[in-house]
């Protein structure tokens, strides 16, 4: 089975939400998970607007 990167960079921005336990920058989710920052800030608000409350409110 294929994954897509969208996916496999959708999966890395919840796993690093879910593990920090508190609030994470987009820059931080970034930087750790090697995704490109735009792109993270795409999946975030996507993430928001399907309703995951712990991601950010805006891309930081």
């Amino acid at each position: 089975m294929r994954i897509s990167a969208r996916t496999r960079y959708a999966l890395g921005a919840m796993l690093a939400l879910a593990t920090a336990g508190r609030p994470v920058h987009a820059e931080r989710i970034a930087a750790t998970q090697e995704i490109p920052r735009r792109f993270c800030d795409n999946i975030l608000l996507q993430l928001r607007r399907a309703g995951d409350r712990d991601a950010p409110a805006e891309p930081v």
